[in-house]
């Protein structure tokens, strides 16, 4: 599960590196905060960022708002959606001007990961992994054939499994 987040969170980063080279690199006081929405309220949400800040997201008519489902390489294919589909728990990649605190952001570019959508690739990747995988303890290492034993419980019963 931690993987998942980390390949989220890594994915958001990536998004927001190509789009900051779609953007004209002369503009000044752009600044980008990644995480979960706590609360939203008016035109504005709170975002605890992923290192673990709140800050306040303002979002004016012009805010581009985009949704991308994880996986996504690049904001290509994500779909424009408006900011009220926006809901707690989702996660976001805000772009903006950032206040001089830093506290606040008025966001240019808000691109959303939906927490259902997140929590759907999290349970098939959990699926994936028990369908074809196999935990256990490595019980031997056999360096000159390429292959590690891994022993299992399975119904009661010790089974010894050859990984190549």
């Amino acid at each position: 599960m931690k993987n998942s987040f980390r390949s989220l969170a890594v994915l958001l980063l990536l998004m927001a590196s190509a789009w900051s080279f779609a953007q004209d690199p002369s503009a000044s006081g752009n600044s980008k905060a990644v995480g979960a929405v706590q609360s939203i309220s008016g035109n504005s949400f709170t975002l605890k960022s992923d290192a673990g800040a709140e800050l306040t997201v303002t979002v004016q008519d012009s805010t581009r708002v985009l949704r991308s489902e994880p996986g996504q390489k690049s904001l290509k294919e994500a779909t424009p959606i408006q900011f009220s589909d926006i809901q707690t728990g989702d996660r976001t990649l805000a772009s903006g001007k950032a206040s001089a605190d830093g506290k606040t952001i008025a966001a240019t570019t808000i691109v959303v990961m939906k927490q259902s959508d997140i929590a759907s690739k999290q349970a098939k990747e959990r699926e994936d992994w028990q369908r074809h995988s196999v935990g256990g303890l490595v019980s031997a290492v056999d360096a000159a054939n390429n292959t590690v034993t891994i022993s299992t419980m399975a119904m009661g019963q010790k089974k010894d499994i050859v990984v190549h």
